[in-house]
């Protein structure tokens, strides 16, 4: 009642570098684009001179006039600290980490929020899920340990311990619609339909870290910021790309 505003609309990691490339990337994924030509027969040309890549990256920038005003330089958890805190009404969020929203400590919205498969281009929710992994790096001297521990880690028993934290979801599919893990994780439902519809990632490739950090996290943020244009942006994207993977 005072005039000023209380909670603005989104908010989300636009930080350079990686940060900023991966919330683009569920914009787009989401909405049907495909990053790679046709990755499966080795034809790794980026499509981001495209029309669905406009059209995702003007809205992606859109965003920025519901947003708060310093949301330009949010890294991952600067959004969620603000949505935990209620000063935004939505963000775009990994369910791995949603757990922070629970915690009396952390957050003033225990048990008033709820999740959402991500907006697509034409209004619909699409799927989009980023895995994390685990690996055995090749030059460690303990590798049989490391694989005891990967097993552990997976194994039925430590997995539904996990799943009864409701706090990240378990890496068997079989738990994901166990009823006690949805009876206690708020992204339970959501993640389980984007999994139905298929859901899609990012494709990784040997280049990744230096697209994702240095090519389109620079490009991009120097869009949102007004250094560069949409158009300039994907433009110097798809050739610095191009030039990459040659």
């Amino acid at each position: 009642g005072d005039g000023k505003v209380d909670q603005w609309g989104f908010a989300f990691g636009n930080a350079r570098g990686t940060c900023i490339t991966q919330f683009w990337e569920v914009q787009y994924t989401s909405s049907g684009g495909t990053f790679w030509k046709d990755a499966d027969s080795g034809d790794f040309t980026p499509l981001l001179d495209k029309p669905l890549a406009l059209k995702v990256t003007e809205r992606f920038k859109k965003l920025l006039e519901i947003s708060p005003p310093d949301n330009i330089t949010y890294d991952w958890f600067d959004q969620g600290n603000v949505f935990a805190q209620g000063k935004v009404a939505m963000i775009a969020w990994w369910d791995v980490s949603s757990g922070v929203f629970e915690d009396p400590e952390q957050s003033v919205i225990m048990g008033k929020w709820a999740a959402s498969d991500a907006p697509s281009e034409d209004g619909t929710l699409g799927p989009w899920v980023a895995p994390w992994m685990m690996g055995i790096n090749k030059d460690t001297p303990h590798k049989d340990e490391v694989w005891e521990f990967i097993k552990w880690v997976l194994s039925d028993d430590i997995q539904k311990k996990v799943a009864a934290t409701g706090a990240s979801p378990p890496c068997r599919y079989s738990l994901l619609s166990d009823p006690g893990f949805l009876s206690v994780a708020v992204t339970g439902e959501a993640l389980n339909n984007e999994l139905e519809k298929g859901s899609i990632t990012w494709p990784y490739v040997v280049q990744s870290p230096k697209i994702e950090e240095e090519i389109m996290g620079i490009r991009l943020n120097q869009m949102m910021v007004g250094d560069i244009s949409v158009d300039e942006a994907l433009r110097l994207m798809q050739e610095d790309i191009i030039a990459e993977m040659k």
